[in-house]
C-alpha cells in the first residue's frame, strides 16, 4: 500500500480478519455416519480443505502420503474440480488414498473433522488462514506449515512442520497417525478472531 498509493505507513492500519462461524448440524435422528466405513479406509485420514493455488503446496503434501499409509479427503468443490490436481494424484500414484468429498451436507460435514486425525495445512505463505474456520469451530487437530503469521494466530494450539521439507511433512502425518481424536480447544482464538472484534477494530480505523 506504501509504494502503490505512496500512503504513509503512519496512516495504514492493519486489521486482522475473522474466522466465520460453523455448527454442528444435528439430525432430528442422531445417526453417527462412519466417515472411514463410508470411504472404505483402512486406516486414519487427514483432511485437506484449503482449495488450490501456486501456494498451496499440494505437490509436497501427495508426497508425503505416499510414504505413510494415511488416507487424504480433499473438501471444497475447486479442489474437487481440479485437473491439474487429479492428474498429480495419479502421476505419485496415491489415487486409492485420496477422497474427493466436494462439499458435504451440513449434517455430515462436522462429522468428516471431528472423525479425523486432523486438517493438514501445508502452505507455502499466506495472510490469514480463513481456510481454517472448519478445523476450529469443529475442534480438530490442525498439522500446519510453521509461518509466522499461523504461529501469531494459532500459538501452541497447533503442530507445525516446515513446508518446504516432505520429509517434516511425513514426520507429521506419521507422528499422528496415531491420534486419539482428542478434541482442542480454540474457543480464545475464535473470540480474539471474531466478527465483533473485526468490526469494532474497522470502526475504530475509520473514526482516526
Amino acid at each position: 500500500i506504501n509504494e502503490k498509493l505512496n500512503i504513509d505507513e503512519d496512516k495504514i492500519e492493519i486489521i486482522p480478519w475473522f474466522f466465520p462461524h460453523f455448527e454442528e448440524q444435528k439430525t432430528a435422528v442422531d445417526i453417527q455416519i462412519d466417515i472411514k466405513q463410508k470411504h472404505s479406509f483402512t486406516g486414519e485420514y487427514l483432511i485437506y480443505d484449503s482449495e488450490v493455488g501456486s501456494n498451496k503446496n499440494i505437490k509436497r503434501l501427495l508426497e508425503a502420503l505416499a510414504k505413510t499409509d494415511v488416507n487424504l479427503v480433499f473438501i471444497g468443490n475447486k479442489i474437487s474440480s481440479d485437473i491439474e490436481t487429479r492428474e498429480l494424484i495419479m502421476r505419485l500414484w496415491v489415487k486409492e488414498k485420496i477422497v474427493f468429498a466436494w462439499f458435504p451436507e451440513s449434517k455430515e460435514l462436522a462429522l468428516y473433522y471431528k472423525q479425523s486425525i486432523g486438517v493438514i495445512f501445508p502452505i507455502l505463505y499466506t495472510s490469514f488462514p480463513f481456510s481454517l474456520a472448519k478445523a476450529i469451530n469443529f475442534k480438530t487437530k490442525i498439522l500446519a506449515s510453521n509461518l509466522a503469521e499461523i504461529k501469531d494466530i494459532l500459538g501452541e494450539k497447533a503442530e507445525y512442520f516446515s513446508p518446504i521439507s516432505t520429509l517434516e511433512i511425513t514426520q507429521s502425518i506419521e507422528t499422528n497417525k496415531q491420534n486419539n481424536k482428542n478434541e482442542v480447544e480454540y474457543d480464545d482464538i475464535l473470540q480474539k478472531y471474531s466478527k465483533e472484534n473485526f468490526t469494532h477494530n474497522l470502526m475504530k480505523a475509520c473514526q482516526i
